[in-house]
Protein backbone atom coordinates (compact mmCIF):
# COMPACT_ATOMS: atom_id res chain seq x y z
CA UNK A 1 0.00 0.00 0.00
CA UNK A 2 2.03 3.06 -1.13
CA UNK A 3 -0.63 6.02 -0.40
CA UNK A 4 -2.53 7.05 3.01
CA UNK A 5 -5.69 8.12 1.41
CA UNK A 6 -7.16 8.84 4.49
CA UNK A 7 -4.49 11.63 5.73
CA UNK A 8 -3.82 12.38 2.08
CA UNK A 9 0.18 11.41 2.58
CA UNK A 10 1.18 10.71 -1.25
CA UNK A 11 4.70 8.97 0.37
CA UNK A 12 3.19 7.00 3.30
CA UNK A 13 3.54 2.57 2.59
CA UNK A 14 3.61 -0.27 4.32
CA UNK A 15 5.87 -2.91 4.44
CA UNK A 16 5.77 -6.48 6.05
CA UNK A 17 6.91 -9.53 6.11
CA UNK A 18 6.96 -12.78 8.24
CA UNK A 19 7.72 -16.60 8.18
CA UNK A 20 5.82 -19.47 8.70
CA UNK A 21 6.60 -22.78 9.82
CA UNK A 22 3.73 -25.71 9.23
CA UNK A 23 4.71 -29.56 10.01
CA UNK A 24 1.34 -31.84 9.34
CA UNK A 25 3.19 -34.81 10.66
CA UNK A 26 3.10 -33.36 14.31
CA UNK A 27 0.91 -30.65 13.54
CA UNK A 28 2.72 -27.79 14.38
CA UNK A 29 2.30 -24.46 13.21
CA UNK A 30 4.03 -21.21 14.04
CA UNK A 31 4.25 -17.60 12.46
CA UNK A 32 6.29 -14.29 13.09
CA UNK A 33 5.16 -11.61 10.92
CA UNK A 34 6.39 -7.82 11.22
CA UNK A 35 4.33 -4.64 9.91
CA UNK A 36 6.05 -1.03 9.49
CA UNK A 37 4.04 1.93 8.14
CA UNK A 38 6.74 4.89 6.79
CA UNK A 39 6.63 7.45 4.63
CA UNK A 40 4.97 9.48 7.18
CA UNK A 41 5.14 13.08 8.36
CA UNK A 42 3.84 12.75 11.59
CA UNK A 43 4.74 9.44 12.90
CA UNK A 44 6.12 5.52 12.03
CA UNK A 45 3.95 2.56 12.92
CA UNK A 46 5.36 -0.70 13.86
CA UNK A 47 4.00 -3.91 14.51
CA UNK A 48 5.68 -7.33 15.56
CA UNK A 49 2.92 -10.44 16.17
CA UNK A 50 3.70 -14.10 16.77
CA UNK A 51 1.67 -17.40 17.02
CA UNK A 52 2.73 -21.15 18.12
CA UNK A 53 -0.73 -24.02 17.65
CA UNK A 54 -0.31 -27.29 17.96
CA UNK A 55 -3.40 -29.33 16.50
CA UNK A 56 -4.15 -33.24 16.95
CA UNK A 57 -7.03 -35.12 16.21
CA UNK A 58 -9.89 -36.04 19.12
CA UNK A 59 -11.08 -39.54 18.79
CA UNK A 60 -14.32 -40.61 20.32
CA UNK A 61 -15.12 -43.59 22.49
CA UNK A 62 -15.94 -45.66 18.55
CA UNK A 63 -12.50 -45.04 17.67
CA UNK A 64 -13.94 -42.64 14.92
CA UNK A 65 -12.22 -38.81 14.59
CA UNK A 66 -14.35 -36.12 16.13
CA UNK A 67 -12.77 -33.05 14.69
CA UNK A 68 -8.76 -31.51 15.03
CA UNK A 69 -8.05 -29.67 18.20
CA UNK A 70 -5.67 -27.00 18.26
CA UNK A 71 -4.47 -25.27 21.24
CA UNK A 72 -2.32 -22.07 20.79
CA UNK A 73 -0.59 -18.92 21.75
CA UNK A 74 -0.24 -15.61 20.30
CA UNK A 75 1.12 -12.47 20.85
CA UNK A 76 0.86 -9.10 19.37
CA UNK A 77 3.25 -5.72 20.21
CA UNK A 78 3.24 -1.97 18.83
CA UNK A 79 5.50 0.63 18.65
CA UNK A 80 3.57 2.04 21.94
CA UNK A 81 4.59 -0.59 24.16
CA UNK A 82 0.81 -2.11 24.11
CA UNK A 83 0.50 -5.66 24.05
CA UNK A 84 -2.06 -8.25 23.55
CA UNK A 85 -1.56 -11.49 24.04
CA UNK A 86 -4.06 -14.72 23.57
CA UNK A 87 -4.58 -17.97 24.10
CA UNK A 88 -7.35 -20.80 24.11
CA UNK A 89 -8.30 -23.82 21.38
CA UNK A 90 -9.73 -24.03 18.11
CA UNK A 91 -11.64 -27.05 16.70
CA UNK A 92 -12.58 -28.00 13.55
CA UNK A 93 -14.94 -30.54 12.84
CA UNK A 94 -15.73 -30.97 9.07
CA UNK A 95 -16.90 -27.37 7.76
CA UNK A 96 -17.40 -26.13 11.48
CA UNK A 97 -14.75 -23.82 12.83
CA UNK A 98 -15.07 -22.74 16.31
CA UNK A 99 -12.58 -21.29 18.85
CA UNK A 100 -12.86 -20.46 22.80
CA UNK A 101 -9.77 -17.63 23.86
CA UNK A 102 -8.92 -15.28 26.30
CA UNK A 103 -7.41 -12.15 25.45
CA UNK A 104 -5.56 -9.63 27.57
CA UNK A 105 -4.50 -6.46 26.02
CA UNK A 106 -2.08 -4.31 28.25
CA UNK A 107 -1.52 -0.96 27.48
CA UNK A 108 1.00 1.36 27.92
CA UNK A 109 0.55 4.17 25.63
CA UNK A 110 1.23 7.06 28.06
CA UNK A 111 1.67 7.56 31.96
CA UNK A 112 -1.72 8.57 32.64
CA UNK A 113 -2.94 5.28 31.20
CA UNK A 114 -3.85 1.72 32.53
CA UNK A 115 -5.87 1.07 30.35
CA UNK A 116 -5.75 -2.89 30.87
CA UNK A 117 -8.81 -5.20 29.04
CA UNK A 118 -9.41 -8.92 29.62
CA UNK A 119 -11.96 -10.87 27.74
CA UNK A 120 -13.46 -14.66 26.22
CA UNK A 121 -13.93 -14.23 22.76
CA UNK A 122 -16.34 -17.26 21.21
CA UNK A 123 -16.19 -17.90 17.24
CA UNK A 124 -17.83 -20.33 15.45
CA UNK A 125 -18.01 -20.42 11.56
CA UNK A 126 -20.53 -22.88 9.32
CA UNK A 127 -19.93 -21.92 5.27
CA UNK A 128 -23.22 -21.92 3.66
Amino acid sequence: DFTDEINNDKTAFNIGGGVRLSDAISGLNAALEGNYLAGRSDYSEYTLSGTVTYGFALIGDDGQEMGIISPFFTSNLNEYGNQRMRTGFGFDTGPLTSELALSHMMSVANDDDDSNASAVEITMSLPF
